[in-house]
């Protein structure tokens, strides 16, 4: 299970109803075991009126095809209201540290707003809208949608192949072999229509993909560090995960600052193509010494999820 960590814990919630390319959470509904990021939305080829929204597997676990999806997801609207209850009347009298009038307002807006699920592994509090009972368990967000598709496994050729597809258009590529093996790591939710609020970043749409190549400037959307800059590392980095060794595509951050970090992975890395950002990749991991992001190229997962495509 993951941990109330400060990454969940610190910021206030954003609790939007139509979503756009923004740093949200995202989660299995009563699950405290993980949670991550938006990507974006999807539409099946060919189009009809369905849309769907992607992230990362490994945020999602076990990520089951018909699991809900919720956002904010359960573990940030949780982790949020135990950081808040020392300093409110919600908590145990031997727990008040101080009542604090703007916490307490947040933390009473939280219980209000988002749905309880009893959960002896989530938190104690007085309900102050069903006469201050005491109640154990998680609150979390909105349902988005249910699980329809889900890949989480490492694969040898893809980058090969992708590393060939830069160089026949024209763009700096990396040096690879076909036996180095990367992550496929995506999972599909379909979206209700009330949810959609297109694929908009910073109020302009991003209607095109692109690529991840040597030295590309990119930015990424994440719910933990928000929206960062940075740039593609000419050499694939060797990555020791529970699959074994694999390949991935490494970004370095601007300033010294880490392009992504804990809750950051399921994010919507962008290319900035001569003043246009167009969608280009999934954060999927970070290295050990926190200096690199790992993403993979969107357009190795809409070649495995081949009925989707951007929306």
């Amino acid at each position: 299970m993951a941990e109330f960590s400060t990454r969940w814990s610190m910021d206030p919630i954003r609790n939007s109803e139509a979503i756009r390319l923004e740093s949200i959470s995202l989660g299995i509904e009563g699950s405290l075991v993980e949670a991550g990021s938006f990507t974006g939305f999807l539409k099946r080829s060919p189009p009809d009126n369905e849309v769907f929204g992607l992230t990362a597997a490994h945020c999602v676990p076990p990520a089951l095809v018909g699991m809900p999806i919720c956002s904010p997801s359960t573990l940030e609207v949780t982790a949020r209201l135990k950081f808040l209850l020392p300093y409110t009347s919600l908590s145990k009298p031997e727990d008040c540290v101080a009542v604090t009038v703007g916490l307490e307002a947040e933390a009473k807006s939280l219980v209000r707003t988002f749905r309880f699920l009893p959960c002896l592994s989530g938190v104690t509090f007085s309900d102050p809208f069903d006469q201050f009972q005491e109640k154990t368990g998680v609150l979390y967000g909105g349902r988005l949608g249910t699980i329809v598709a889900r890949e989480l496994s490492s694969q040898n050729k893809l980058l090969f192949n992708y590393a060939r597809g830069l160089w026949r258009l024209g763009l700096p590529t990396f040096y690879t072999k076909r036996s180095w093996h990367t992550t496929v790591d995506w999972c599909i939710f379909s979206c209700a229509q009330n949810r959609y609020g297109r694929n908009i970043y910073s109020e302009y749409p991003i209607t095109e993909t692109g690529y991840l190549y040597p030295h590309a400037r990119v930015e990424k959307i994440g719910r933990s560090s928000g929206f960062h800059g940075g740039y593609v590392n000419r050499i694939l980095l060797q990555h020791w995960g529970k699959g074994g060794l694999t390949h991935e595509i490494a970004i370095l951050g601007d300033d010294d600052i880490p392009f992504g970090i804990n809750g950051d992975s399921g994010g919507c890395v962008l290319v900035d193509m001569r003043g246009i950002f167009k969608a280009a990749g999934i954060l999927i991991a970070k290295n050990r010494c926190n200096d690199l992001a790992l993403a993979t190229p969107l357009h190795l997962v809409l070649d495995s999820a081949r009925s989707y495509q951007w929306a």
